[in-house]
């Protein structure tokens, strides 16, 4: 859950229980009723909505340490190979300004 969710969902614990007595001192039953109302409504909807959320994939921390080390070498690997393609272009590159500049003397 992002933090933006938790700050959205604390105020709206807040308010609701901040509220409802404060609307049963004021003799508004009716609206003091909606606000508890809302509240158990929002609880039974994140229970709902958490279980939804479970499928999300196993976080790499709790992967056993080969496959840890498997997935870093393979990381490794990709940025090396990306590092070659990038001097092997600035090569050509420089080859090519060479080139260019002893057909122009």
């Amino acid at each position: 859950m992002s933090k933006l969710w938790k700050i959205l969902a604390v105020a709206f614990v807040a308010v609701n229980l901040i509220s409802a007595p404060y609307h049963v001192m004021m003799g508004e039953w009716t609206t003091a009723f909606i606000h508890v109302a809302v509240l158990v409504g929002g609880f039974l909807a994140y229970h709902f909505v958490k279980d939804w959320n479970s499928d999300e994939p196993e976080p790499v921390a709790q992967l056993n340490p080969e496959a840890r080390l498997d997935s870093l070498q393979s990381a490794i690997d990709s940025i090396a190979l990306n590092v070659e393609r990038i001097g092997e272009a600035q090569r050509y590159q420089e080859k090519l300004v060479k080139e260019r500049g002893e057909r122009s003397s």
